[in-house]
């Protein structure tokens, strides 16, 4: 026997008659609470075809859906118009909540289910109180969204029941489009306040978590109180959980944590920075539909007009460069990433100077900085804030030598400091010298190409370690009776093996190379390619101590690259001018391609060897991985 809600069901849809047949959906508007909730659907549907139970009913309804079949779905919805209500997921999801999840291959049964649809239904909830925005959002489905949002521009402001509003989910999957879109039609007047306590600062942790560090800079700014709030949900129990402790544990998004080869960083320092009109608004522009009015002065003279002239022209001439040279478009996108990021850490030092935990904040970014080797955050925090130069101590400073970093290194040395703090160290009685005779971290050791360069980098460390001791502490033991140089030789012997195998399979493929050019090369192509075979020859009987991978066997194999791109660039002139008698100026299309040719050896030894020649040469003559020790000031900030 059917229950009396069933019945009550049956008779409400026993409606095959005429009168029923055409129902107006919008007079049921009244009925979508009492739908929604879990006693909905009854155990047995009354449609044309009879009785059936619901689960059938609407498994039919759900296949239709994921098939984007909307002609059955119509069908469907036709026996009973208000199915569209029902909780047809295992999450009490429905039609809409799945069709929007699908993506674009359903957007054609989407627009047809919410033309459907009226605007209030759109705001159905699944048994975590969201709404199919959160499901559109969540795909990243910005189509579906600007699709929901028109029909009802209420639905940004609907949120589950943690308070947390679909922009939360737009920025915890990383749509940034989406993203953008959302902040720009999400208001902040009104009910549960989306941009607000609990809500809003779990808003800006997803934006940091994601790297969206443009629309953390805009919620900071637009909301000061967020830039010294408390996450309070990280594993780590004695930190300040603070965006600027947040920030300062990621090293990917500042330029010393980022690694370019020439060609890359000559175009990083070409390409313009290209920000997010909306985002740098003061005021939000999508909000209340604002738009600001610029007018442009008839007084201005002919110099402004022709420089606002000439940035439109630069700003469209590389749009056209990233369209045609994509890895250009990932280099500005990098470049936009860091001046952000240095913004917004300006910002969130600003802000935190003015609560009252603004130093145990900046102690534990301090420690995070170092920790992680960004420079830019511990100099940011000195000019905010001068008294964090006491937490320059000697536990910073073991961290920057175990871990190579150089930039903390010459910022400690700057402030003068290193001295007291080089006689404060001791770690298990292995001073200073004993610290940097260890062999440094894998990720730092990768950042050099090679080991014999890695060995080299290497050997520069305790150089200049011992440099600045003045030969003070080394010939100190540490408890298993070692001196620091030998730490430095037992840590290092593998990688000396590897660094000699090596430079001997450089210097036999250049040998080789070196051989070919010797054999089809004159005058003084010959006797480069002799010097170069010679080199190598060196470089392959050489002692190979430790001290050599410093100066001597680098400067070998520097030799020797350009020995033998002299001689290939001798012996390509020697060909073209052989080519040129032979064929003269008869056969100029026969002279124009073979000359051609001639300059692909040199290109390409210029294009895959110079990078390393350079590296070589800068690493062995240059002024070292940390520069002169100067006496600049950091200027701290009023």
């Amino acid at each position: 026997m059917a229950s009396s809600s069933s019945l009550r069901l049956r008779n409400d849809n026993s409606a095959n008659s005429p009168k029923n047949s055409d129902i107006d959906i919008a007079e049921h508007g009244e009925e979508f609470t009492a739908m929604t909730s879990s006693s909905f659907p009854s155990r047995l549907t009354y449609t044309s075809f009879g009785f059936v139970t619901a689960e059938f009913y609407y498994l039919e309804l759900y296949k239709a859906v994921l098939n984007g079949d909307w002609e059955s779905a119509s069908k469907l919805l036709k026996d009973d118009p208000r199915s569209f209500s029902a909780p047809i997921g295992t999450d009490d999801s429905r039609m809409l909540h799945i069709a929007v999840e699908l993506g674009e291959a359903r957007m054609g049964f989407v627009e047809k289910l919410v033309e459907f649809m009226p605007s209030e239904a759109l705001a159905l909830r699944d048994s975590d109180g969201a709404t199919a925005l959160f499901n559109a959002a969540r795909a990243g489905n910005i189509k579906a969204v600007k699709l929901l949002v028109n029909k009802n521009p209420s639905l940004p402001n609907i949120c589950q029941r943690d308070n947390f509003a679909p922009l939360h989910s737009a920025v915890r999957y990383g749509h940034k489009e989406l993203t953008l879109y959302l902040l720009s039609v999400t208001r902040d007047d009104e009910h549960p306040y989306p941009f607000s306590n609990s809500p809003g600062f779990e808003l800006l942790r997803r934006a940091l978590m994601v790297g969206f560090h443009d629309v953390a800079l805009y919620l900071v700014k637009r909301y000061p109180d967020l830039a010294t709030c408390n996450f309070g949900d990280a594993k780590d129990s004695d930190d300040d959980k603070a965006p600027l402790t947040v920030l300062a544990k990621r090293p990917w998004a500042f330029r010393s944590g980022s690694r370019f080869n020439l060609w890359q960083l000559i175009i990083y320092h070409c390409v313009p920075v290209k920000l997010n009109h909306f985002l740098s608004q003061p005021n939000r522009g999508g909000m209340k539909n604002q738009v600001g009015s610029y007018e442009l002065s008839t007084q201005m003279c002919c110099w402004t007009r022709l420089f606002k002239a000439c940035q439109k022209a630069n700003a469209i001439f590389w749009e056209l460069v990233r369209w045609l040279v994509p890895p250009i478009k990932h280099i500005q996108e990098t470049k936009t990433m860091h001046t952000l990021t240095l913004q917004l850490l300006n910002h969130l030092c600003t802000e935190v100077l003015k609560v009252s935990r603004a130093k145990k904040i900046f102690r534990q970014s301090f420690i995070n900085g170092a920790k992680y080797g960004i420079p830019e955050i511990l100099e940011e925090i000195i000019k905010s804030y001068p008294y964090a130069l006491e937490y320059l101590n000697e536990d910073v400073f073991k961290l920057a030598v175990l871990n190579r970093y150089e930039k903390i290194f010459n910022l400690i040395c700057e402030t003068g400091m290193h001295r007291q703090l080089i006689i404060r160290i001791e770690d298990d009685s292995n001073n200073i010298l004993h610290l940097a005779g260890k062999l440094a971290p894998p990720h730092r050791l990768s950042l050099v190409s090679g080991a014999a360069l890695q060995m080299q980098r290497e050997l520069h460390w305790f150089k200049v370690i011992i440099f600045v001791l003045k030969g003070t502490f080394s010939e100190s033991e540490n408890e298993n009776k070692d001196k620091p140089k030998m730490v430095f030789i037992k840590e290092h012997e593998e990688l000396i093996i590897e660094g000699e195998k090596w430079m001997k399979g450089t210097a036999k493929c250049y040998c080789k190379k070196a051989f070919k050019v010797f054999a089809a090369s004159d005058a003084l192509s010959l006797f480069l390619s002799i010097a170069s075979v010679l080199i190598c020859l060196s470089i392959l009987t050489a002692r190979y101590a430790e001290d050599d991978f410093l100066f001597a066997l680098p400067r070998r194999l520097i030799f020797g690259l350009v020995t033998l791109f002299l001689s290939v660039t001798f012996m390509m002139i020697a060909y073209s001018s052989a080519i040129y008698l032979l064929f003269g100026e008869k056969k100029a299309w026969i002279l124009i391609t073979l000359a051609a040719l001639a300059c692909l050896p040199v290109t390409l030894y210029g294009i895959l060897q110079f990078p390393l020649l350079v590296e070589l040469i800068y690493s062995t003559y240059g002024p070292g991985i940390f520069g002169k020790h100067g006496n600049r000031l950091i200027r701290f900030g009023i």
